[in-house]
């Protein structure tokens, strides 16, 4: 016979056990049953006479209606939501409940009853029986515990007086104090032998005067992990893996305390469930009086200097080895909060074989994402910084811009020249401005009509299709039509040739004939504007008046402009000086100080070549031989010391 009838749905049965605190629902539901001697059966005929009540509620909802309004209990007793489990403003993450699950009541408290409790953080240990209670103890493995377990509940119990008790900070300790567990947390098992030294270490880095002491900002953090290793050593846990373990799990809260140094404001801590630290400390410390050290050296004190396959959940990371790859990954498009090895926040993205990555390296280290003030343009490249053109581009500031960035954006040199180029090949670049490195027109600077006006009257306008002014003079690759003066020819050839002193084709070979028909002509009466470049001192005594276009050896020639050419007299009558043109580089007007070394007695007064020349150093007299770019790059004679090279010293671009 049912203990019930339709008409009696709210009438309570003979016998109603006290619920326990934290109880579940299905848990008191099936204690409720076993009490009045009834079974599923019955169960399931007093949900079927309810049913008319209540046609919306699901099944388990009916039941738990059914109970509650027989047994007068209020149903929010059992959506029990502890603090512990909960972040200060009431929301919650993955994190909040990780290693708290299934809990059941002391054995002997519940008098051989099998109670199931809801997840929560009031005790570990049951102090009044000695009894392990915590996560995933069901009653046929509650065991009896020493006396140190029960001094460790009692420190757990007044960090809970404090409000600084959370489940993952809990879960992180136990895995620091053993960092052989696997995947318990996943699991939802609090494994008992770590407890007791885990809640040593969390009574002392709680304290007030500990926080106060290791993350003062005025002290090393070399110095930081000295007093951490005493203190541990003080409370019986100085190994020192154990050490370097506990001072990891306090990094990102330095991290925390470091930017509060540097940007003011309140102390607050980046993820939730990092150490947590009263902002109160705060005004115990003084304002640090030198540069805070780079925060690469808080893993250096532990030995550590890059992240690796094995130590990347315990360093790269906020959350423990304890925890399984799976939920290392987090969200898909948040991933896993993390700081690099320099201190950089980042985050470890949600990828497949996160442990098999070869590099960690963040978007800060790599240049790829910008920290003002550590990694923009301005710390490391500042003069080239300086060229930065703020009216050519709103909106941007030159610390949002790194050295790898290809965004092409406009620059200004001390000159005014104006120009447009990418931020990497702006660093890189051996010459920072374009048109002071003539690779860009500047119709006044480095066009034709201005470095050579004399071409200007035998400049073919009818098939050169630019002027001479829009042309520039150093271009190799360009060739343009020329009309001679003499002959009234047309032909084609390169600037760089032109430009260099040679002249219309078909007036050398009337001159080649001339000269093979004709060996005995004097260059005085050919050419005798080349008197003013013949010194007789240079050439043996001889004098100008008495050379012959013929000859065949070699002689100096000087220049207007000083330059000093070996040449014989055919070849100084048909060409220029090379160094004055260098194929449209003035290499010794450009960098004066460099070309000072530039011997010329052994590289001849031509044009200076890009590939390899002979130098002589003025301080030490050594000869060497090296490209000018490479010679600008060491600053002067790779033999010599480098502060004593002729240009040691001197800002880039100014030697």
């Amino acid at each position: 016979m049912l203990p019930d009838s339709p008409n009696s749905i709210n009438r309570p049965l003979p016998f109603t056990p006290r619920l326990r605190h934290h109880e579940t629902f299905d848990s008191y539901s099936a204690r409720y049953l076993a009490a009045n001697f009834l079974d599923a059966a019955h169960q399931r005929q007093m949900m079927r006479w309810a049913r008319p009540a209540y046609p919306d509620l699901k099944p388990h909802a009916l039941w738990r209606r059914i109970v509650c309004e027989k047994t007068r209990i209020d149903e929010a007793l059992f959506q029990y939501n502890p603090r512990e489990l909960q972040h200060p403003d009431g929301t919650s993450c993955a994190g909040c409940r990780v290693g708290t699950g299934d809990q059941w009541m002391c054995r002997l408290c519940s008098a051989g009853e099998t109670v199931e409790l809801q997840p929560h953080l009031d005790n570990l240990v049951c102090t009044r029986h000695r009894i392990w209670v915590g996560s995933g103890a069901t009653p046929e493995i509650q065991h009896v515990v020493g006396d140190d377990f029960v001094a460790a509940e009692r420190i757990f119990q007044k960090l809970r007086r404090k409000g600084v008790v959370d489940a993952t900070t809990l879960w992180e300790l136990v895995h620091v104090v053993d960092p052989s567990l696997a995947d318990e947390a996943e699991h939802h098992l609090m494994p008992a032998k770590p407890f007791p030294d885990a809640m040593r270490i969390w009574g002392l880095i709680a304290s007030t005067s500990f926080a106060i002491r290791f993350f003062n900002p005025c002290q090393t953090y070399q110095s930081a992990h000295e007093y951490l290793a005493q203190q541990l050593e003080r409370v019986g846990l100085g190994d020192v893996e154990l050490v370097n373990r506990v001072w990891h799990y306090l990094r990102p809260t330095a991290l925390a305390v470091r930017e509060w140094v540097l940007g003011a404001g309140q102390l607050q801590t980046y993820w939730q469930h990092d150490f947590h630290l009263d902002p109160a400390v705060v005004h115990h410390w003084k304002s640090p009086a030198r540069p805070l050290e780079p925060f690469s050296r808080y893993l250096a004190a532990s030995g550590v200097t890059e992240i690796t396959n094995d130590n990347w959940r315990e360093v790269l990371t906020h959350r423990s080895a304890g925890h399984s790859e799976l939920f290392m990954l987090g969200g898909r498009k948040q991933g896993t909060p993390g700081i690099c090895v320099n201190g950089h926040r980042t985050s470890v993205l949600a990828v497949a074989r996160l442990s098999a990555r070869s590099s960690y390296r963040c978007a800060y280290c790599d240049g790829r994402r910008v920290v003002p003030g550590e990694n923009d343009i301005t710390m490391t490249h500042p003069l080239r910084a300086t060229y930065f053109d703020a009216e050519a581009n709103p909106g941007t500031a030159v610390t949002d811009l790194t050295s790898t960035l290809k965004t092409r954006m406009g620059w200004k040199c001390p000159l005014g020249h104006k120009y447009v180029r990418s931020v990497t090949v702006q660093c890189r670049a051996v010459e920072p401005c374009v048109v002071c490195d003539d690779r860009v027109l500047a119709p006044e600077r480095n066009s034709i009509a201005a470095l050579v006006p004399q071409v200007i009257a035998e400049w073919d306008h009818e098939r050169n299709e630019l002027s001479p002014w829009e042309m520039r003079a150093n271009d190799s690759r360009a060739k343009a039509w020329f009309i001679c003066q003499e002959c009234g020819h047309r032909y084609e050839t390169f600037l760089r040739r032109r430009l260099a002193g040679s002249g219309c084709l078909m007036c050398a070979r009337e001159d080649f004939y001339r000269f093979k028909t004709a060996p005995d002509i004097k260059l005085i009466d050919v050419r005798p504007d080349l008197g003013t470049e013949w010194d007789p001192e240079l050439n043996d005594g001889l004098q100008f008046k008495d050379l012959l276009r013929s000859h065949r050896i070699k002689r100096r020639w000087r220049c207007p402009n000083g330059h000093i050419t070996v040449k014989t007299p055919a070849a100084r009558e048909n060409n220029g000086c090379g160094a004055c043109w260098n194929a449209g580089i003035d290499y010794f007007g450009r960098y004066p100080v460099i070309m000072s070394e530039y011997d010329i007695e052994a590289n001849g007064a031509g044009r200076v070549p890009r590939s390899a020349v002979w130098w002589t150093c003025k301080a030490a007299g050594h000869q060497t031989q090296r490209s000018v770019h490479g010679r600008r790059q060491s600053r002067g004679c790779v033999l010599c010391p480098k502060e004593k090279r002729i240009a040691a010293g001197l800002g880039d671009g100014t030697f």
